[in-house]
């Protein structure tokens, strides 16, 4: 397995924010793959150009702790600190 190194030891930086999360079965009834270390990166113009953002999270276990491997299988249903990135190109 591959240990996970949590993004405050891997760049000296606390979490931004915290969410309760939920992830929903698709038309299909398949749920969307996920994984510890995934990352959510999304853009769009807002006049000014392009802004693009990274939401980096980090899943928790039902306890509180970071889910420590990436091939741990993460809940539909949880809690995840979230570090932010973001710039304009």
């Amino acid at each position: 397995m591959t240990e996970f190194i949590s993004y405050e030891k891997r760049f000296s930086r606390e979490c931004d924010f915290v969410v309760e999360y939920e992830y929903f079965f698709d038309q299909e009834g398949y749920v969307t793959t996920h994984s510890q270390g995934m990352r959510s990166d999304f853009c769009y113009e807002d006049g000014h150009g392009i802004l693009n953002h990274m939401i980096w999270s980090e899943f928790e276990d039902a306890k509180g702790n970071i889910v420590d491997y990436t091939e741990t299988p993460i809940a539909n249903r949880g809690r995840a600190k979230c570090l932010f990135c973001g710039w304009e190109s």
